[in-house]
């Protein structure tokens, strides 16, 4: 949005200074509610994080909010396309070592979804930010996190999908 309100001269300064604020004010975030047992639930090697942020941005928001970190982060740094491309998805998958079809997805917004879905992976979209009607591409809109572990549960067992410990 920062080159429609700006001059084009200006842009890479604004944008310069509206990273270094978020920065500052990274540790002032609460996790969405549910965020930390979701995690302590699932495997160190069954997750990542996948975001269209920087990783210093992302990684002081998750400290900030109390999560721990992730095994893998693909952060906008790592990618050439941002989403709703999958290529931030399939690389995810591929440092985890699996399939992205075998890999369950948790988005926000459509963008996720849409990035997700062409990674070949089974979308949750977590109704957040966005309303569930924007995100009608997921396989399955939840409005709580305290949702994931019993739709994840009920996904056949041929799609290979079982992050979380029983």
């Amino acid at each position: 949005m920062v080159p429609d309100f700006f001059p084009a001269d200006a842009v890479e300064s604004v944008l310069r200074e509206v990273a270094d604020l978020e920065l500052l004010h990274a540790e002032l975030v609460d996790p969405v509610p549910g965020a930390a047992a979701v995690l302590t639930a699932i495997t160190d090697d069954a997750w990542a994080v996948v975001t269209s942020g920087s990783r210093t941005l992302m990684t002081a928001r998750m400290r900030g909010a109390g999560l721990r970190l992730p095994p893998v982060f693909v952060a906008a740094e790592d990618v050439r396309q941002g989403k709703p491309d999958p290529e931030g998805y399939l690389l995810a998958a591929c440092r985890l070592g699996i399939d992205a079809a075998s890999c369950v997805v948790v988005e926000d917004s459509p963008a996720g979804v849409a990035a997700g879905k062409a990674a070949g992976s089974v979308v949750v979209a977590l109704a957040s930010t966005h309303a569930p009607d924007s995100l009608t591409q997921a396989d399955v809109v939840i409005d709580d996190l305290s949702d994931l572990h019993r739709v994840i549960s009920s996904l056949p067992a041929s799609s290979g999908t079982a992050p979380f410990r029983a």
